[in-house]
């Protein structure tokens, strides 16, 4: 197998041959909870993670033990016809709570309130509100992206702000990027939009992700959605007490752009940085470049990580796509995301802070085939470094050439990107089943693509069966009506075949 070819500006990006490297089978739970966007946390003894469901009609929170085995979920659903949109980097966890945030757009509405929630370790809502805590002239509509906490009694929030709508032909929304910090009941301290200085930018700006630094300042980066054609990466400094802002930076790469920036402070005057850089039109290829600035945002210097051929010079169509940095424990830089080369895998990599790589990591939700490619496309969203130094990765997965189901993925790592997971085992709870509480009807989605015909059985906490249904098109999701019956706690049992292949609590009627 050949391997992989990185650049550095001089400096050779060590790397083991594929034939060399060790790929662990993850943790890949078969508790469908969710699609894109899924946000992670954990407080040590477990693992939550939050994502829309694959409709996007519910929001849903999960808990799993420490080594990514499902305990339990559950589902937010207030709005019959709204939707939501997730948030990958929206979960904080302190003080045994869990909070967590999305973007929400109410029924019928084309510009979005922000949902947050914060609940308890059961996962019991203690506190929700849908919100515009927006001031005027910014009160047409919010997108939350990222959060962060900044106290014991404080958090950070950015994303995009609504500041236009435009008509017809066009119909594209016009944002401006904003941070706001909120107490833990989600009441406004204070609220700051960061004008696009390009006017007439398409679409606008977005904040993506947030840094408290030692000096009394919040650095927030981002840049222009993902699908926008001008590409180009920002940052901005404001002050934490009021939410001034101090300063703004756009940074540019023609002719292909930046995106993705990503900041961590140094306390010593000043930042590690990184972002994605593209050195091609097709959107096949790209490096990430990382370095140092100061605190007004000035680059001192930069350095390249990145595929660009195989090594007898064919243009290689992989890419590389950080979603985070941060500083480990033993003083140097880890950055992960996602890489492609066909499909879509994790990617980790560790470097030290004058630029010299120390190594490289792929990672997949199933083995890589003999070639050295993923078996499952498998998308990196999230990951928390915990005290001892190791790192735990949230994401989704789904198997190559399907569209449906998806799953959530959790792997842990050790410090230096070695698995530290345990190997997938057979789980009874491969079905989606919504909305919980329920009412008047259920929704089921089976991971099966030709899922035989399901028997659905309800039975009260004395273990009499109450009500059965068949289902036959799991897959694409079975919607089954329910009889009256009595509100309170039930169990739902799923059988092919006179086998259990899915149970779990339902909760009627509340």
């Amino acid at each position: 197998m050949q391997s992989l070819r990185v650049l550095c500006f001089g400096l050779l990006f060590l790397l083991a041959t594929l034939a060399q490297a060790q790929y662990p089978y993850f943790n890949q739970t078969h508790a469908v909870t969710g699609n894109a966007k899924v946000a992670g946390g954990t407080d040590g003894r477990h693992i939550y993670t939050a994502s829309m469901t694959p409709d996007r009609l519910f929001y849903q929170i999960a808990r799993f033990d420490s080594v990514g085995n499902f305990q339990k979920s559950y589902l937010y659903d207030k709005d019959t016809l709204g939707s939501y949109d997730g948030c990958a980097r929206c979960m904080e966890i302190y003080n045994k709570r869990v909070y967590t945030a999305t973007t929400h757009f109410q029924g019928g509405v084309v510009n979005p309130y922000i949902l947050f929630l914060k609940l308890n370790s059961e996962l019991d809502t203690l506190y929700s509100i849908d919100t515009l805590f927006s001031p005027m002239p910014y009160d047409k509509g919010l997108q939350i992206w990222g959060m962060k906490r900044d106290s014991d009694s404080t958090f950070l929030v950015t994303g995009e702000v609504v500041i236009e709508t435009r008509p017809l032909p066009d119909l594209n929304w016009r944002w401006d990027p904003f941070v706001a910090r909120l107490d833990t009941n989600f009441n406004l301290i204070w609220f700051t939009a960061i004008p696009d200085p390009v006017v007439h930018r398409f679409l606008g700006l977005v904040g993506q992700d947030l840094e408290v630094d030692s000096y009394g300042g919040i650095i927030v980066t981002g840049g222009p959605p993902f699908w926008s054609l001008q590409l180009n990466a920002w940052a901005a400094r404001l002050r934490q007490k009021d939410g001034q802002l101090l300063w703004r930076k756009q940074y540019y790469n023609p002719p292909f752009g930046y995106s993705g920036l990503f900041v961590v402070d140094n306390g010593n005057g000043t930042y590690q940085y990184a972002m994605n850089k593209w050195v091609s039109n097709t959107g096949g290829v790209n490096l990430v470049e990382h370095g140092l600035m100061d605190t007004m945002g000035n680059r001192l210097s930069s350095h390249l990580m990145g595929n660009r051929s195989d090594l007898d010079g064919t243009p290689a169509q992989r890419a590389n796509f950080i979603i985070d940095l941060v500083k480990t424990t033993d003083g140097n830089y880890y950055a992960a995301g996602l890489g492609y080369y066909g499909w879509y895998f994790g990617i980790g990599m560790k470097f030290t802070a004058t630029g010299d790589s120390l190594w490289y990591r792929q990672y997949s939700s199933a083995p890589f085939d003999a070639q050295g490619f993923p078996t499952k496309v498998a998308f990196m969203e999230n990951f928390i470094q915990k005290t001892d130094g190791s790192f735990v990765h949230v994401g989704f997965s789904r198997d190559i050439g399907s569209a449906l189901p998806w799953y959530v993925w959790i792997f842990g790592t050790d410090v230096n990107g070695n698995s530290i997971g345990i190997p997938e085992q057979p789980s009874l709870v491969r079905w989606l089943v919504y909305p919980n509480p329920a009412t008047d009807y259920l929704i089921l989605q089976s991971e099966q693509f030709n899922a035989p015909s399901t028997q659905v059985r309800l039975l009260d906490l004395l273990g009499k069966e109450v009500w059965s249904a068949e289902c036959t098109q799991a897959h694409y999701g079975c919607k089954l009506n329910l009889p009256p019956l009595a509100q309170g706690m039930y169990q739902l049992q799923l059988l092919q075949e006179n086998r259990i292949v899915g149970q779990e609590k339902l909760i009627l009627g509340l």
